[in-house]
């Protein structure tokens, strides 16, 4: 009887001890539940940040690579790519205003397809695809710590040269962002507006301006046919000499009336002044867009170096210092003319067919033996002073001017434009 009850008492502590146990957990469930909780917070927090941070590294590529030269359907800086990715993505009409191609609208916009594709996972670079088609791939395979970011580019209705980009980052491949997500704080979306900083403010409206003396030497021509803006070829602070039947104004124009000299305004302008007169800026504050290329090279070797740039999609292209070119042949075309700021004195030598504007802080020597044209097609603009050639010729062609005022420049973001949606 004593062993039984021995093995009654052992039965009844192994429930007590099993239901104290049970309680105990109970208990320290009960008192963790901030824990569990906290870190699902955090780790939604986590999802959120990473996607947050995806949306702004989209906004910011799309902003460089849009000030970018040409590049490839990878999204790299390639010489020989396509193209610059403002040619592929944007249009812009006769009065600036920006648009996208036909196969990248959609109504409404919100629904346009996506441009611009870029996928990786956490510890790896970025993959973008950004092809001609404008019909890039997306990825399916779903990796851990896979993340993706989507761009496009909306037209504004409002007509004022703006652009919006709209932005989407998810923790998920980009075949899936492209669709609603699951879960809350997988996907960041953003729209900001984008606007060109024009590289030429104010075109002018002659041919040549001079701030300084201009020797035509035997000849040089000044052609300004474009009785709309005036028919002025010539137009010097300074005294004028040289032989001046080559200056040319509009069809039964004299030569003299195409010929403006010893202009005090002119004359009288500081450099920066001269310089802001047509970029809207001061020199320092020009020189830091980021569009704008820097030429650095030896001196012999700077006709080559300024080839390449230009090659390689760049539209606007300047040098701190004094710069000697010879026989440098086409730079810029009727498509994508070109800005040349030259930071000190300028000499051409040989031939040349340039398309666009080239300004001179210092003064200007062109010199043309070769035998072939060497011919400014745009407008040329010296602070200094001008020493020509019987050989050398500026003509105007406001459409080229005007095509710089409109396409070539620096993209910035409308301030007080950003706007995000997170789900």
């Amino acid at each position: 009887m004593r062993c039984r009850a021995k093995t009654q008492g052992g039965l009844t502590t192994l429930v007590t001890v099993g239901v104290l146990f049970f309680i105990v957990a109970m208990v320290a469930a009960y008192a963790n539940r901030n824990l569990i909780i906290e870190q699902r917070v955090a780790y939604n927090y986590s999802q959120l940040s990473r996607a947050s941070e995806g949306a702004a590294q989209a906004q910011a590529r799309m902003l460089s690579w849009l000030n970018s030269d040409q590049l490839n359907e990878a999204c790299e800086l390639d010489a020989a790519g396509p193209g610059t990715l403002r040619e592929r993505l944007l249009r812009i009409d006769a009065n600036g205003r920006l648009d996208v191609p036909d196969e990248a609208k959609a109504n409404p916009a919100s629904r346009s397809p996506w441009s611009i594709v870029c996928d990786r996972r956490h510890d790896e670079a970025w993959r973008c695809h950004c092809p001609v088609n404008l019909r890039p791939e997306a990825h399916s395979a779903n990796l851990a710590g896979q993340e993706s970011l989507l761009l496009r580019l909306r037209p504004l209705a409002d007509g004022l040269g703006r652009i919006g980009v709209s932005a989407a980052a998810c923790n998920l491949p980009s075949g899936a962002c492209q669709n609603e997500p699951d879960d809350e704080g997988e996907r960041v979306s953003s729209l900001h507006m984008l606007t060109l900083l024009s590289a030429l403010k104010m075109p002018p409206l002659s041919a040549l301006v001079v701030r300084g003396e201009a020797d035509l030497g035997a000849g040089m021509a000044v052609v300004n046919a474009d009785a709309q803006a005036g028919g002025l070829g010539l137009q010097a602070g300074g005294a004028v000499r040289g032989v001046r039947t080559s200056v040319l104004g509009p069809t039964g124009s004299p030569s003299v009336a195409s010929v403006v000299e010893n202009d005090g305004a002119l004359a009288g302008l500081a450099g920066g002044e001269f310089f802001r007169q047509f970029f809207g800026l001061s020199p320092s504050d020009y020189q830091r867009q980021p569009a704008l290329r820097q030429l650095a090279c030896e001196a012999e070797a700077c006709s080559a170096a300024l080839q390449a740039l230009v090659a390689s999609g760049a539209q606007m292209v300047a040098t701190p210092g004094n710069l000697s070119l010879h026989e440098v042949g086409a730079l810029g075309s009727v498509a994508r003319p070109l800005i040349m700021l030259v930071g000190g004195d300028l000499h051409l030598e040989g031939a040349l067919d340039f398309k666009g504007l080239v300004f001179v802080t210092g003064s200007m020597t062109w010199r043309n033996g070769s035998g072939q044209p060497s011919r400014i097609q745009g407008a040329l603009l010296v602070a200094g002073s001008l020493g020509g050639d019987a050989q050398a010729a500026v003509v105007y062609d406001r459409s080229l001017l005007r095509a710089l005022q409109q396409r070539a420049g620096s993209y910035m973001t409308v301030p007080g434009s950003q706007w995000s949606r997170v789900w």
